[in-house]
Formats: structure tokens, C-alpha cells, sequence
């Protein structure tokens, strides 16, 4: 998704908005931003096998030709891209936490803040993020029967809680936002994405060029 994200706002040219601004790392806002910006929770289980699969499709039609000559070169690009783009994202991390905080702020009290924040940092809120990991992305933003049958038994009553509370209903409602801030997020590492993808797809192609690849 994150990659996705980041080349269709290459392509499109959209412009970088400034930085967020900084918010007290260990406000509940903050702690919340750092488990739903975490790097596994913005590319699913697997996020270094997504990012590539996505890579690979966004660049795939930019390298029909050379596709055709070499083919598999749109995928050795992708190879040497993806861990470039995953580290880039990993450093930027802290500024998605930031734009992600306010929104939970303007969504939740101070106490809810507190309380949404204690439990995600709980064994029942970590059993929570292993579980939704596992389950993977879903067209209804996720199916809450095989959530809480994924669950430990000793930690389903904890979840249901958190979630029917006004907490848990308040978060539920964040979502667009969250996603807005994100994707502004993702335009402003485009910069860099789209130096490392020229110099990663030169590279593997003057490998092919020289017959060191084929």
C-alpha cells in the first residue's frame, strides 16, 4: 500500500506539504501514533514482500522495452530498490508518528488518550496487533469474529472492552484521517524515492548492458 502510494504520487507530481509538528515522544497521542504508524502495521505481516510485489507493479510498465530485451529486469530492479525505499521509509517513521499524533488528539480526551494508549502498550493490546497482522487486510477493514477468535482466550475480554468503550468507538472513527495523513506522509519521502528508484534501475541496467546480468 505504502509503495503504491509513494510512486502514484511520483507520477502524479504532487507537491510535499511541510512537517508535522512535534509533539512530547511519550504523550499517549504519541504512543498510539507508534503502533498504528509502526512499520509492520503500514505494510502488513510481510512488509518487505509487499513492498516488492508493489514496486514491481508500479514499475513494470515504465520498463516494457527493456523488459522485453531482458526479461526478469523489471524484477531485478525491484530487488535492488525495496531495501532501499524500506530503510528511507524506516528513517522518515518519526515525522509519520508526528502528523499521525494531532489526529488522535482532536479525536480522543485526555483520558481516553491515557487509557486507549495504557491498553495498546498492554499484553492484550500487543496480542491485539500480532493478531491483526496475521489476518492480513481486509475489504471491511478487517472481520472482527476472526479477530477475537485469533485472540488468546485471556485476552478477548480486554479487547471487547477497549473496542466497545467510547475509546475504542472514537478510534474506530479515525481512520480517513489517519489514511490522509499518511499519504501526506508518503509525498513527502518522493524525493528520495524517486533518486534511489533512477539510480537503482541505472545500476541493475548497465549490468544487463555489459552482460554481467542476463
Amino acid at each position: 500500500m505504502i509503495a503504491a502510494l509513494l510512486l502514484a504520487t511520483a507520477a502524479s507530481g504532487a507537491s510535499a506539504p511541510a512537517q508535522a509538528a512535534e509533539a512530547r515522544v511519550d504523550a499517549p497521542e504519541m504512543v498510539l501514533a507508534r503502533v498504528y504508524g509502526s512499520e509492520e502495521m503500514l505494510g502488513g505481516g510481510d512488509f518487505a514482500a509487499q513492498m516488492r510485489a508493489e514496486l514491481d507493479e508500479q514499475l513494470r510498465p515504465q520498463l516494457s522495452a527493456q523488459e522485453a530485451r531482458w526479461p526478469g529486469v523489471t524484477w531485478a530492479v525491484t530487488s535492488e530498490l525495496q531495501p532501499l525505499v524500506q530503510e528511507i521509509m524506516r528513517r522518515r517513521l518519526p515525522d509519520l508518528w508526528r502528523r499521525l499524533a494531532p489526529v488522535f488528539r482532536s479525536a480522543l480526551t485526555a483520558d481516553e488518550l491515557r487509557r486507549a494508549a495504557a491498553f495498546v502498550g498492554s499484553p492484550a493490546g500487543r496480542a491485539v496487533a500480532a493478531a491483526t497482522l496475521a489476518l492480513g487486510p481486509s475489504e471491511d477493514d478487517g472481520d472482527e469474529a476472526a479477530l477475537v477468535a485469533a485472540l488468546p482466550e485471556e485476552h478477548r475480554a480486554a479487547w471487547i472492552a477497549h473496542r466497545d468503550g467510547e475509546a475504542g468507538r472514537k478510534l474506530r472513527g479515525t481512520g480517513e484521517a489517519l489514511n490522509d495523513a499518511t499519504a501526506r506522509w508518503a509525498e513527502a519521502a518522493v524525493p528520495a524515492i524517486t533518486a534511489e528508484a533512477e539510480r537503482a534501475a541505472e545500476r541493475v541496467l548497465a549490468q544487463y548492458r555489459t552482460g554481467k546480468r542476463s
